[in-house]
């Protein structure tokens, strides 16, 4: 899988700049390249804590597409659950650890 950061994301997280709340989708599309736009928005708003109903008022989209976005972003990210993809995306993005799936 491809998982890369540009140097200015590297050096922000470096310096312990980057926080939960500036991860948005640029930073996870940036990040996480297997992930679509689509499931880049979905995936910020799961690392923020929403449900898939709140998550689909939210990007404005059904239901069932967030729930379809959910299971391929968990499958991409060879994670099982939702906070297991919160828990890596805080390890590859806050911290910096490489992704090694």
């Amino acid at each position: 899988m491809d998982f890369q950061r540009t140097d200015g994301q590297a050096a922000s997280m470096a310096d312990g700049q980057m926080t939960l709340e500036q991860i948005d989708e640029k930073v996870l599309h940036e990040t996480f390249r297997t992930l679509t736009r689509a499931e880049c928005r979905v995936l910020q708003w799961i690392v923020h804590g929403k449900t898939d109903g709140e998550i689909a008022i939210i990007v404005g989209c059904a239901w069932r597409t967030v729930t379809t976005h959910v299971s391929r972003i968990l499958s991409k990210l060879e994670v099982e659950s939702r906070h297991a993809a919160t828990i890596l995306v805080i390890r590859v993005v806050i911290c910096g650890e490489p992704f090694s799936g």
